[in-house]
């Protein structure tokens, strides 16, 4: 391992350990600054908008200023956004954090060109396990920490706590060595990929399985600790168990071929609503956030079969795509799911089972094949937990 992704596993260890500690209980703090289920929602969308927009826009800066001051900026978005979310005892001023805190997630797009294009013996894909690996090491230690103690003096402790070691965090990650930009090729790569009508077909295929995936997970946190009486010591069980699961199904569900792989998430997935939904104890629930962890697995596949459609040197680029996307979708899933919620607390997962089986059949009717490009097959892990997953994690 060479010494920027010693420093690179060290930053984002750090870092997903100060998001493991308020992520999973966010929609329950914006409940308990006041918010309802159609409002924890929209907010969460507003939050996606952000993101989807900021991927674009971290990318375009990573090429023309290098991917290193995007990576940093991006940190410091964050550590911003994690003490206005502490000091922000009313909701417009936490809702102005979060929505900084996932507009920094877009480190997400240059820290995956920045791994791509580092020198080295090893591969792209065992780079980016590295990275998902430590990033979701953190993520396990992370709501154990924060459950243990928001059950003690409540949830706002947590967003102090996290923004302490996000401030460690982006100390250590200013210590890589910069790499060069690459301004003449930034807007020609963004035209080639928009004008590949295959990939274009593909990402709105992507973009609605995606979203039957997630939709039934927003509220989640919410629906455990109303519906089903789970205390927030419990919910930080059950998100240490979902980055686990993560980092399994990275494991398991990455030796497979994209179109395999996607699948098999598909099935993953529909089990874990299932459990969570209809579960009888914390077992259940347990099991149903692990198997929940092939979600995040699921937007690498199809990272991975986008980019058999696509040049070699956009590769970067396509992740970036695809991490937008992930935006794209909690803006149209979360407040859909507050909607549902709203009506039914149950509503939620059971139409997302039902899309679900749609999107199943619609990704074997219409996926494109897929060719490798560069290597054996070997997926890379989730660059969306390098933040920092739903959100995508739990929101």
């Amino acid at each position: 391992m060479t010494r920027n992704l010693r420093i690179i596993a060290i930053a984002i260890f750090i870092w997903g350990l100060g998001e493991g500690v308020f992520i999973y209980f966010l929609p329950l703090y914006l409940e308990d600054l006041g918010a309802f289920s159609m409002q924890i929602g929209l907010f969460l969308g507003l939050a996606g908008a952000a993101l989807a927009l900021a991927h674009i826009l971290a990318g375009t800066l990573a090429y023309l200023f290098g991917r290193k001051i995007a990576i940093s900026a991006a940190c410091v978005t964050g550590m911003i956004a994690a003490w206005l979310m502490f000091f922000g005892d009313s909701l417009p001023f936490f809702i102005l954090g979060m929505i900084l805190y996932f507009i920094s997630r877009s480190a997400i797009t240059p820290m995956s060109s920045y791994i791509i294009a580092s020198r080295g013996k090893w591969t792209t894909a065992r780079k980016f396990m590295m990275a998902s690996t430590m990033f979701n090491a953190g993520l396990i230690v992370g709501p154990l920490v924060g459950g243990t103690i928001s059950e003690q003096v409540g949830l706002r402790i947590t967003f102090g706590l996290a923004a302490s070691l996000f401030a460690l965090s982006t100390a250590v990650i200013t210590l890589i060595t910069p790499q060069p930009s690459e301004q003449a090729k930034a807007l020609p790569r963004y035209f080639a990929i928009f004008n590949n009508a295959t990939l274009r077909r593909f990402l709105l295929l992507s973009t609605f399985i995606l979203f039957a995936m997630y939709l039934s997970w927003p509220l989640t946190p919410n629906f455990m600790r109303n519906e089903r009486g789970v205390s927030l010591v419990a919910i930080g069980i059950f998100g240490a168990f979902n980055a686990l699961g993560i980092i399994t199904a990275n494991l398991t569900l990455g030796r497979f071929k994209p179109q395999f792989g996607i699948l098999l998430a598909h099935s993953l997935v529909a089990f874990s609503i299932a459990m969570i939904w209809l579960g009888t104890g914390s077992a259940w629930f347990a099991l149903g956030y692990f198997l929940a962890g092939a979600y995040h697995t699921s937007r690498l596949l199809i990272s991975s079969q986008m980019e058999s459609l696509a040049n070699q040197e956009d590769v970067a680029l396509v992740h970036s795509l695809v991490e937008s996307t992930g935006g794209f979708v909690l803006l149209i899933a979360a407040p859909l799911a507050g909607v549902l919620y709203y009506c039914s607390p149950e509503l939620p997962y059971t139409v997302s089972l039902t899309l679900i089986g749609i999107s199943l059949i619609a990704y074997i009717r219409f996926a494109p094949r897929y060719t490798a490009i560069r290597e054996p097959f070997e997926i890379p892990p989730d660059t969306s937990d390098i933040r920092s997953t739903q959100h995508e994690h739990m929101v």
